[in-house]
């Protein structure tokens, strides 16, 4: 899981859509159907039902996508108080942004 997957299936919860999400996320949609893909595999759930009209969460996929939005407003609020912002664009995984909180808090 990163944190780049993360985002990509909350903009999918809120927008409905794989389509809709890619837009305005400014990604290709292939590669957003991946990193769900991905994150189903890696996690043995499905988070989305996939409909004419577009993607529905699964009740496991509205759970994952609540604690999805929680890690990423707490990774936002710590980056604003701890960590410069050079280094914050740096980070791309859950783990590399926890590492960094920690180094930042022992320094």
């Amino acid at each position: 899981m990163n944190i780049t997957e993360l985002r990509y299936i909350i903009e999918i919860a809120q927008c409905g859509s794989v389509s809709a999400a890619s837009k305005r996320l400014y990604v290709a949609q292939p590669n957003i159907s991946k990193a769900i893909r991905s994150l189903e595999e890696e996690y043995q759930i499905q988070l989305f039902v996939r409909t004419a009209r577009g993607m529905v969460p699964t009740r496991e996929g509205q759970q994952f996508i609540a604690q999805a939005r929680q890690v990423i407003q707490e990774i936002e609020e710590t980056f604003e108080i701890a960590i410069p912002e050079e280094e914050a664009e740096k980070i791309k995984t859950v783990g590399e942004a926890v590492e960094l909180i920690r180094k930042t808090r022992n320094e």
